[in-house]
């Protein structure tokens, strides 16, 4: 189709780029973390927010060491962001919480001194361009995406589903292959700790970074 005039080399590549970044949530909401990347951020005393990396995309978890002990910090719910905190900064025995603001992180309760928190998150710049550097869209064909042991044929289907949806054609059987690839990514997921039954994971809601 890129050679034709219904869709254009770009416009092809951009529904390569939505479907790849689609294919990164779905594994991402499997508890698979091929993407995650890490970095640190501080907090300020007496300061509620803390700005998120620039480069997330999907925030996985926070932690962040309390006392010389390591402590997850879960995410707060809207009822425990309206309740009335009882005690200040972050200590032992304490739970500290966030939430997602626009770009920012804000803390519950407010820190009363600097901690570094660790973040780890999904990045925005999942693909690479011929030098290797993280860019953010397809937009040569020699950009390339790491889809994972084959996953990449996910959104090869995923972006010829929408041309054949956009060109009125009868898009079954890519979706049939497309069903079938995620049942193996699903049984894929599964079976990836020999030692330990299929459980549920919690990411903290794989939070968009974008969301308030």
């Amino acid at each position: 189709m890129i050679g034709s005039n219904f869709r254009t080399p770009d416009a092809v590549r951009h529904y390569l780029s939505e479907s790849c970044r689609a294919l990164v949530s779905k594994l991402t909401g499997l508890g698979e973390e091929y993407f995650a990347e890490s970095t640190t951020v501080n907090t300020a005393a007496s300061t509620a927010t803390t700005a998120l990396p620039s480069a997330a995309w999907k925030l996985l978890r926070l932690r962040t060491t309390i006392d010389g002990k390591r402590v997850a910090l879960t995410k707060a719910s809207v009822d425990e962001v309206d309740s009335e905190v009882t005690y200040e900064g972050w200590a032992t025995g304490t739970k500290p919480k966030y939430r997602l603001r626009g770009q920012s992180l804000v803390w519950y309760p407010v820190p009363i001194a600097i901690h570094v928190v660790t973040v780890v998150y999904v990045p925005t710049a999942i693909f690479r361009d011929a030098s290797g550097n993280a860019v953010t869209e397809l937009t040569s064909e020699h950009d390339t995406f790491d889809g994972v042991f084959g996953w990449e044929l996910w959104p090869v289907l995923s972006a010829a589903i929408k041309l054949k949806s956009d060109a009125g054609k009868d898009t079954a059987e890519l979706r049939a292959e497309i069903a079938t690839l995620e049942g193996d990514m699903l049984r894929a997921a599964a079976g990836r700790s020999d030692d330990a039954p299929p459980k549920i994971r919690d990411t903290y809601g794989g939070d968009d970074c974008e969301d308030a």
